[in-house]
Parts: structure tokens; sequence; C-alpha cells
């Protein structure tokens, strides 16, 4: 999955209003086999009503986390991470649990470059994460 965000260059004197393109061409990083095991374990419509309510959860989690942030409630923070890390390994989202893990590990940093960073990093893991579990099971 390619995915694309522009940001102003820096100012130069010289320069026009260039743009520098910053491509993510990470693959999500997902484990299919707790998937495959909950697809083996179940019926297809329960599978499937599992899949989408661990997503559901990621999501309202991801939610409040950009809350969390903006208010900056580290203990909420660490929190809505540290329950997206046990939600998303049931499910084998692999870097959705590490991102959420990286925010536990620099919520005493103080830094909201980092933390934005970070976030974006988790919006991206988690998009991409939800496209391959969907077209794992499809």
């Amino acid at each position: 999955m390619e995915q694309f965000k522009s940001y102003p260059a820096p100012f130069a004197a010289n320069a026009s209003s260039a743009i520098a393109t910053l491509n993510c061409l990470a693959p999500a990083a997902v484990d299919p086999a707790p998937v495959k095991l909950l697809l083996l374990e179940k019926s297809e419509s329960d599978a499937e009503e599992i899949i989408c309510r661990v997503l559901e959860d990621i999501a309202r989690r991801l939610e409040a986390l950009h809350i969390a942030i903006a208010v900056q409630n580290l203990s909420k923070l660490v929190e809505q991470a540290r329950r997206i890390v046990q939600v998303a390994e049931q499910l084998g989202l692999t870097e959705v649990a590490t991102v959420a893990r990286h925010l536990i590990g620099q919520q005493d940093n103080g830094d909201g470059v980092t933390m934005s960073a970070l976030m974006a990093r988790f919006e991206r893991a988690f998009d991409a994460a939800v496209t391959e579990v969907w077209q794992f099971n499809n």
C-alpha cells in the first residue's frame, strides 16, 4: 500500500513554493496466524464480528489517544496504549502494537513533535493493518 503526504519544503530565499513528497512504502506488519486461527475456530460470520469489534475498539482508543495527547493526560495515554497493545496482539496487528508500545515509552519525554510523529505512524499502521486483515479474510 502506497501512502503519500506532502509538506512544504523548508523556506529558502531563492526557492519557489516547492513541495517535498514523503513516501511511506513500508508494508503493514501483520501476523496472519491469529486471524487464521479465528477463522478455523469460529464460523465466518462470528469471526468477522470479532474482527470488527477488535478494529472498532482500536479505532475508539485511537481517538482517546488523540484526546489524551491534546489535554496532556499522560496516565490516560498510557492506559489506552496498553489496552491497544493487548487488543492488537490478539488479532496479529504487530505494527499497531509496536507503535502503541513506543507511545508508552515516549510518554515521559513530553516532546510534542515525537508524539505527533508516533500518532501519524500509528494511524498509518492501523489503516494498513485494517486493509491487510480484510484482504486476508476475503
